[in-house]
């Protein structure tokens, strides 16, 4: 292959790994409109990730809390979730996931998970529930983040998955 070839096809490589995140955003999903206006309706907006056991309890505290589906949960699984929570070096690297699960669906999992800033752990949750279109929104978005971080092209596989009904919540993929 000469200079030129070589050239052309490493633009081309890039310009492709650059369009890819275009694409994906721009393909339409399934399931008409009402699909479309439950996916245009933005996942809650976290306003700060609690990185601390004291930040976790000024959160308790806050209107926030109040507002979240956290605050569904009964005074005792409260408090076991967070008597379950470990700090270290500035972020939650434990949990008891087994509380959260039995009450909630992946929408709602997402939001008490979006305040410690890991919302892509929802794709590697067993047993998670996909009850609503707004489930399998938020399965996609925690999976699109995990997999984008990774491999760029993952995130059309896991969105056709989850737009076609196939998406096993507790289903691990490997980096290959």
């Amino acid at each position: 292959m000469g200079k030129s070839t070589v050239l052309g096809c490493a633009v081309l490589l890039i310009a492709g790994i650059a369009a890819a995140p275009v694409v994906v955003a721009d393909t339409p999903s399934v399931g008409g409109n009402e699909a479309r206006h439950a996916r245009d309706a933005p996942l809650p907006a976290r306003r700060q990730v609690v990185t601390s056991q004291v930040q976790w309890e000024q959160w308790l505290r806050s209107p926030e809390r109040a507002a979240s589906p956290f605050a569904r949960l009964d005074a005792q699984r409260q408090a076991a979730f967070s008597h379950s929570l470990v700090f270290r070096d500035g972020m939650l690297v434990s949990y008891d996931h087994d509380i959260l699960l039995p009450f909630f669906a992946a929408a709602d999992a997402y939001q008490v998970l979006g305040v410690f800033g890991l919302e892509h752990e929802l794709a590697f949750l067993p047993g998670v529930r996909l009850e609503s279109v707004a489930d399998r929104d938020a399965l996609h978005a925690a999976s699109s983040r995990l997999a984008a971080r990774h491999n760029p092209f993952a995130v059309t596989e896991i969105r056709d998955a989850v737009a076609a009904g196939d998406w096993q919540p507790a289903q691990r993929w490997s980096q290959d």
